[in-house]
């Protein structure tokens, strides 16, 4: 079974968060990831994407999934050097290693 890891900024999601977490991982499920964890960090973090590279290295993580490309603005194109970025809305699938052209909010 493919790994993922689940990825929020719980400042962007606000209330929404367990809706944004059961989102997660009901895509996961439906796309054969198995979710090892969800990390969930706030505007004080100041290297999220470190914790994520350590959780994707720990597990070997085909994946990322989160709410939205607004949760890996800063560090979407770095994160697709070692993994795969899902996001739910809009769904959209990068794949690591691949040059991007555009950001994630487009087709």
């Amino acid at each position: 079974m493919k790994r993922a890891i689940g990825f929020l900024r719980h400042d962007i999601s606000g209330s929404d968060r367990d809706v944004h977490e059961r989102a997660i991982n009901d895509l996961a499920a439906a796309e054969g990831y198995q979710i090892d964890t969800i990390l969930a960090v706030g505007p004080d973090v100041t290297h999220p994407l470190s914790r994520i590279l350590v959780a994707v290295s720990r597990i070997h993580a085909d994946a990322v999934i989160t709410p939205g490309p607004d949760h890996v603005a800063d560090f979407a194109r770095a994160l697709l050097v070692v993994t795969d970025l899902i996001t739910i809305a809009p769904p959209r699938t990068a794949r690591r290693g691949v040059r991007h052209k555009t950001d994630l909010n487009s087709s």
